[in-house]
């Protein structure tokens, strides 16, 4: 299977080539995402950068409005562009062929076209508002197969049956001919795996995938990636609010707070040793069906402020039970607490513990 050459922007040294495993499939460097409105631009993607390296996941958490999504969506060029536009910041994308930076690409250029769905792919909360519901399941994999590889539309179909049965749909064949509202809401999820899975992409971005199940077809899902990374070797970038879901899933976590990152470790690290203020709130937020004597569910004090009343200074600081008086004024460096476990908070710029 051939396809046409990507815009390369030079190897890193050393590279060449595939990726091999432990090499980053996405390096996000100072990315900046900003929208215009009627009261001027507000910032929701604020100075992030991470890596994510091939057969990893890394979990992505936060409260609604922390930026999680459009950082996500930054990575495919998929933010409506007016309004949103990246303003600073380096996405490299690592293909078979080089390095591609996706921030320097038009949201509407045939590179861009030919990286969605090929080298990464994403998945939804809800199904029903991705799956286009005049189409039948196999007309949706048969349109991405034929967009991105040279084949018949009969080798594709073919093709589009065996992903269904890949992803564990019952009687794929007739599922292939059925349309997305005549199935429940697990087979329309699978189905969407099946779609974004179809080129065998380097990273996939799951966005909420399981908030709209139920318990059971949720750990089926996670069950499902999980047995589809291994098979592919891909990366997984996981966005959800659930901290269980991440403590079961993630190699790495990245903890977002209004556009920007408070908080980076390894799943262990950051269950065992939570640091920042706002991470650890999340963590007692976790309801505890053993602890006894039962105690209250924690609630962390007041809401995610809008983006255009973004504090000065620390962007968690009007929350912060334990913030100082530089915690106003001044954004707090970026602190290296362990090896590869970094922290955004004025307390540790001393080496000072806290909680």
């Amino acid at each position: 299977m051939t396809q046409e050459p990507l815009q390369i922007v030079g190897d890193p040294p050393g590279l060449t080539g595939a990726s091999s495993a432990g090499e980053p499939v996405v390096e996000v460097d100072d990315l900046y995402v900003s929208f215009g409105g009627y009261r001027g631009r507000t910032r929701a993607v604020n100075g992030v950068s991470f890596r994510i390296h091939r057969g990893e996941t890394l979990g992505v958490v936060g409260e609604s409005g922390c930026g999680k999504s459009v950082t996500a969506l930054s990575l495919l060029k998929l933010i409506p562009m007016p309004p949103g536009s990246i303003d600073r910041g380096s996405i490299r994308l690592r293909t078979d062929t080089g390095v591609v930076d996706v921030a320097a690409l038009s949201h509407r250029s045939r590179e861009i076209r030919q990286i969605r769905g090929r080298e990464i792919s994403m998945i939804f909360q809800e199904p029903m508002r991705s799956l286009h519901p005049m189409y039948s399941v196999a007309d949706q994999i048969i349109e991405i197969l034929l967009q991105h590889f040279p084949m018949s539309r009969r080798d594709a179909q073919v093709r589009a049956i065996e992903l269904l049965a890949k992803v564990g749909l019952p009687e794929p064949t007739r599922v292939a001919r059925e349309y997305p509202h005549q199935l429940s809401g697990g087979m329309r999820q699978r189905a969407m795996i099946a779609i974004a899975l179809a080129c065998e992409p380097k990273l996939l971005i799951a966005d909420e995938p399981t908030t709209a199940l139920d318990v059971t077809i949720q750990a089926q899902i996670l069950e499902l990636i999980a047995k589809l990374q291994d098979e592919l070797g891909m990366a997984v970038m996981l966005i959800t609010h659930d901290m269980g879901v991440i403590a079961e899933t993630a190699d790495r976590v990245m903890v977002m707070y209004l556009g920007e990152v408070v908080e980076s470790a390894t799943v262990t690290r950051l269950f065992s040793h939570p640091q920042h203020p706002y991470t650890q709130g999340l963590l007692k937020s976790i309801p505890n069906l053993v602890d006894v004597p039962k105690h209250p569910l924690h609630s962390m004090p007041g809401v995610v402020p809008e983006l255009l009343e973004v504090p000065v200074g620390c962007v968690f600081a009007d929350r912060c039970a334990v913030a100082e008086a530089r915690c106003a004024g001044h954004k707090p460096p970026r602190s290296e607490i362990e090896p590869g476990h970094h922290v955004k908070c004025w307390l540790y710029v001393e080496g000072r513990a806290h909680g």
